[in-house]
């Protein structure tokens, strides 16, 4: 049963990736697991470049990566910590 649910729920997300006219991305770590062709047109890449990249290319500074990096892992354990309760 869960198996099944998990297969729908990606069949829908890729739809949605699939259709989307913007550019989405998916990140772990801060690197590229998943995206759309939008987002691979947005860049000028060829299809599957982004694979496993880093997202500090889209920074002009790694201190701005970084600044980001931490205020993003902030929100994100509110929100965890959030919906614990």
């Amino acid at each position: 049963m869960i198996q099944a649910q998990q297969q729908s729920l990606r069949a829908q997300q890729q739809l949605i990736l699939s259709n989307a006219m913007v550019g989405i991305v998916f990140l772990r770590d801060r690197h590229v697991t998943q995206w759309n062709d939008s987002f691979e047109r947005l860049f000028g890449y060829e299809p599957g470049a982004f694979m496993g990249s880093s997202s500090r290319q889209w920074y002009l500074t790694e201190e701005d990566w970084l600044v980001t990096g931490s205020s993003a892992m902030r929100r994100c354990r509110m929100v965890c910590r959030s919906r614990a309760r």
